[in-house]
């Protein structure tokens, strides 16, 4: 049995995929049973701020990925400069580079 790695992108993802999976459920759920007529005016209530913690707690996940993966870049270009400086070097700087010629032509 393999352990879970809390700390990366792929498991803020995953989570965040699940939350909005249950928020989704809760929601569709909740139109059926508002269709059909069995649900009561005050659990229409709960079920909408129980769905809506759900999308919440996603927008935290989504959030908390973003940074992770921003992290695990940033980590990864510096390994990059450390073994190739040079290589690194020029596609950076033509990077930049090409972003300024795109920013002239829009006249921005």
């Amino acid at each position: 049995m393999s352990a879970v790695r809390t700390g990366t992108s792929n498991f803020h993802y995953a989570r965040m995929r699940l939350a909005e999976q249950a928020a989704r459920s809760l929601s569709v759920r909740n139109s059926i049973e508002d269709f059909l007529g069995i649900q009561p005016t005050a659990d229409i209530a709960k079920t909408v701020a129980v769905r809506d913690s759900y999308y919440l707690l996603a927008a935290a996940y989504r959030s908390a990925g973003r940074r992770t993966e921003r992290r695990e870049r940033r980590t990864q270009a510096w390994a990059d400069f450390r073994t190739r400086p040079g290589a690194y070097t020029r596609c950076t700087l033509r990077g930049w580079a090409s972003s300024i010629r795109h920013t002239m032509k829009a006249g921005v």
